[in-house]
C-alpha cells in the first residue's frame, strides 16, 4: 500500500525550501513511498531545486487551479 505525505502552505510569498525539508523528513519518518507539497502560490528556485533532488511534487497556484477546475464539484452534492 502506498504512502504520501502532502504539505500545504498558504502564503502571499513564494514558498521557500524549508515545506520541501518537512515534507522530505515526513517521508523518511512515516516511511512514505511519495511526497508532494501544495500552495495557492509559488516556490523559490531553491525549493524547486530541493524538490527535484528529492522527487517531491510540486503544485502551485496555477496547478492546484488547472486541477480543481477540471475536476468541478456541486457543493449541494457534497451537504
Amino acid at each position: 500500500r502506498d504512502k504520501l505525505v502532502t504539505g500545504v502552505q498558504t502564503c502571499a510569498l513564494p514558498i521557500c525550501n524549508k515545506a520541501v525539508q518537512e515534507v522530505v523528513a515526513a517521508m523518511k519518518f512515516y516511511n512514505a513511498d511519495a511526497g508532494m507539497v501544495v500552495t495557492n502560490s509559488y516556490y523559490t528556485k531553491g525549493a524547486i531545486e530541493l524538490a527535484k533532488a528529492n522527487d517531491i511534487a510540486l503544485w502551485d497556484r496555477d496547478k492546484l487551479a488547472q486541477t480543481l477546475l477540471a475536476f468541478p464539484v456541486v457543493l449541494d452534492k457534497i451537504k
